[in-house]
């Protein structure tokens, strides 16, 4: 192999690796009923602050839901045992998916009423 070609390769490799402690988990894809949200949750269980990367809901056609509610955006690091959320508009149907710089936390995706008392009917873990 010659130099150039060499130092193309090495270069490609490098800028493919993930970089080191990220991960990305995601909850399978939760329906709700009439009056329902899925609320996106990610909580930093280390002690060490982590960096979120992203925390994006996705449709059923893999199209990307704003948010209706999002205190995770702007974030400079989530702080060790604090807690974010992303919340889907009412009635929407989605997936969550999480990509942080750190390999200390948990995520799910929660189901719960829309309103007051906003009873939860499902929690569902998020996994790699």
């Amino acid at each position: 192999m010659t130099l150039p070609a060499l130092l193309f390769s090495l270069v490609l490799l490098l800028g493919l690796a993930a970089p080191s402690g990220a991960v990305v988990l995601a909850t399978p894809f939760l329906g709700v009923g009439t009056g329902q949200v899925v609320t996106c949750a990610l909580t930093n269980t280390g002690t060490s602050p982590v960096i979120v990367t992203a925390i994006e809901l996705i449709n059923f056609v893999g199209g990307d839901v704003v948010p209706a509610l999002d205190n995770c955006s702007g974030l400079p690091a989530l702080q060790p045992r604090v807690t974010c959320n992303v919340t889907a508009p009412v009635n929407t149907d989605v997936y969550c998916s999480f990509d942080v710089k750190g390999s200390k936390v948990r995520a799910a995706g929660i189901i719960q009423a829309a309103g007051s008392p906003f009873t939860i009917a499902d929690i569902v873990p998020a996994t790699k």
